[in-house]
This record gives structure tokens, sequence and C-alpha cells, in this order.
């Protein structure tokens, strides 16, 4: 189980799921860890962070960190990660958009804004291949 904390020290953490074995595995370059999701083919974590207006990775065991996308002019709000391989899709709740980031090369390759009142939140990926039949 992974999850971000926003508290006064803000960080990345997992353990296993009846709570033992907890273990930070991100403290450092953190203001507002928001969404975070995995790969867990390849046991990749990714997450956004709201206040720097960025998506990173890292893999289960806190080693090899990269920054995916940073907008450094600091426009985006980043909310939520959702991956769907080869793609990371990332709401931005201040423009209300979704992102579509190649996890490759770290570019973003499609925008789609949305015109409602409330700021897009979270974001879930469907496939219908990969769900019980019935």
């Amino acid at each position: 189980m992974f999850w971000t904390d926003r508290g006064q020290t803000p960080k990345i953490e997992r353990t296993t799921l009846n709570g033992t074995h907890r273990v930070t595995i991100v403290t450092s370059n953190l203001l507002l860890p928001m969404g975070i999701d995995l790969d867990r083919q390849n046991q990749v974590v990714f997450w956004v962070d709201a206040s720097l207006g960025r998506v990173e990775s890292i893999d289960y065991h806190g080693n090899n960190r990269k920054l995916l996308y940073h907008d450094q002019q600091q426009r985006i709000y980043f909310y939520d990660v959702t991956f769907f391989s080869p793609y990371l899709y990332v709401t931005e709740s201040y423009n209300n958009a979704i992102f579509r980031l190649n996890t490759i090369p770290g570019n973003i390759t499609r925008k789609a804004y949305f015109l409602y009142s409330d700021p897009l939140k979270r974001l879930v990926a469907y496939n219908s291949s990969q769900q019980p039949p019935g």
C-alpha cells in the first residue's frame, strides 16, 4: 500500500497490507504531494505535486526517482494521476483539464479542457478487458 502525506513534513510512504514494514520512500523536494498511482508490472510509483507543478516517479524501494514533467511557470495545479500504460492521465483543477503524459519521454501528448463549475479532482482509468466476467 502506498500513500502521500501532505502534513508538516510531506512524504510518500509504503507498507504491507497488514500495516507492518512501514517505509518512507520520498522525503525531499515535496511541498504538496497529491495523487498517486502505480505501475504494478514495473514496480513504479507515480505522483503529482500540486505546489511544485511536477509529475514524478520512483521505484517501490525509493530508488531511480525521475522528474517526468515540470510546469516551471507555475500555472498548473495538478491534483490526481492515473496510470494506463504507456500514459499518465493527470487532472489539473485550476483550468479544469486532463493532461495525457507519455511516461517515457515525459512530454504532454494531449490536453482536454472541461467546462464545469467544480474543479476536476479524481480520475480513474477503466479497461473492460481487465474486468471480471459477468
